[in-house]
């Protein structure tokens, strides 16, 4: 299996993530809560609106995106 920036970035950063309430669903470069769905996209973070899919909040790293959001 090929590991990618993308999946070390959200490994190193897994303790963070957990206490803001995002759970990692699978394998996939993905991070989803009740209220926003986190995905890397076009060399960014991205946070969607699960309900509208409507682009949230953005950011260079994950880290930066996380401490974005409450």
């Amino acid at each position: 299996m090929a590991v990618t920036l993308a999946g070390l970035e959200i490994e190193k950063t897994s303790g963070y993530w957990r206490a803001k309430g995002f759970k990692q669903p699978g394998v996939l470069e993905r991070l989803e809560r009740e209220d926003g769905v986190i995905v890397h996209q076009h060399r960014e973070w991205r946070m969607y609106d699960p309900e509208t899919g409507k682009l949230t909040t953005k950011a260079g790293t994950l880290w930066g995106l996380l401490k974005k959001i409450h």
